[in-house]
């Protein structure tokens, strides 16, 4: 299992490959990935506060929430 900031760093370097203009969110791309690797973290932020999947970047409560559960 990756470490977290490899997960992050992952997400952004998706993100940043993307052609412009961009046709996902980064927080798409964050829950996306995040319900591949560790579907059981996405399961407990589903539909939540810490939901980044409609934002446009990644908060720190989300980033400390998920951490906490990693």
């Amino acid at each position: 299992m990756p470490l977290y900031s490899d997960f992050y760093l992952h997400v952004v370097e998706l993100y940043n490959i993307q052609p412009e203009p961009k046709t996902l969110r980064l927080g798409q791309i964050y829950f996306n990935k995040l319900n591949e690797i560790r579907p059981d973290i996405a399961k407990l932020i589903r539909g939540t506060p810490f939901d980044p999947f409609f934002k446009e970047r990644i908060t720190n409560v989300v980033h400390d929430r998920v951490i906490s559960h990693w």
